[in-house]
């Protein structure tokens, strides 16, 4: 009896760590104080960028997309080249880490802001450009009190679709990482105060 226990036990532990290994390859997170900084900076959630990364270039910095789209956030140089404008940034490289995810993450904030702070609409927007997303919303077929019933372009659907679902898991590990750093923190400080 005490045998079946102990191998309920060890099933129970090799399934919940295949479970944990499962989810880093599904939801891998590279850059995690890059896109916390960055996401801060803009007033964004860290889990909705990390989220965006992961469907935009799996992380890859060096991405590049056959249209041109460069790093991290896939940034095309004339949408980086105008919110770097925007934004006074003289200087930058797509494909630098800090840099690409200053600039996505200020053009995400600047659709954000454009369409009323609607995840959804800013992401389709992300996706299929604000010009495609404003005509949209100016559809009955497509668009009811400017939201978004539908989407028309079925990649872009998808793309928002794959970002909203995975941005739950992202909250979920990058609260419960810095939760764990706060704890911490706070004991490595309570034990040097006595």
């Amino acid at each position: 009896m005490k045998r079946l226990i102990a191998a309920a036990i060890l099933a129970a532990v090799l399934c919940a760590g295949a479970w944990i290994a499962l989810r880093f390859l599904i939801y891998p997170l590279s850059y995690e104080a890059e896109i916390g900084q960055a996401a801060a900076s803009y007033g964004l959630e860290a889990g909705l960028v990390a989220s965006l990364v992961r469907t935009e270039s799996g992380f890859d910095a060096r991405a590049e997309s056959p249209k041109g789209a460069l790093g991290l956030m896939q940034l095309l140089p004339t949408t980086a080249a105008w919110i770097a404008d925007r934004e006074g940034v003289e200087a930058y490289e797509l494909t630098v880490p800090a840099d690409n995810l200053k600039l996505g993450c200020a053009y995400l904030r600047y659709l954000l802001d454009r369409y009323g702070g609607k995840e959804r609409e800013a992401l389709a927007a992300y996706n299929a450009g604000p010009g495609r997303v404003d005509a949209w919303l100016a559809e009955p077929e497509y668009a009811e009190n400017g939201v978004l019933i539908e989407i028309p372009y079925a990649e872009t659907a998808r793309y928002c679709e794959r970002i909203l679902s995975a941005k739950a898991h992202y909250v979920r590990a990058l609260s419960r990482r810095l939760d764990s750093k706060n704890r911490a923190f706070e004991n490595s400080s309570s034990a040097r105060r006595f």
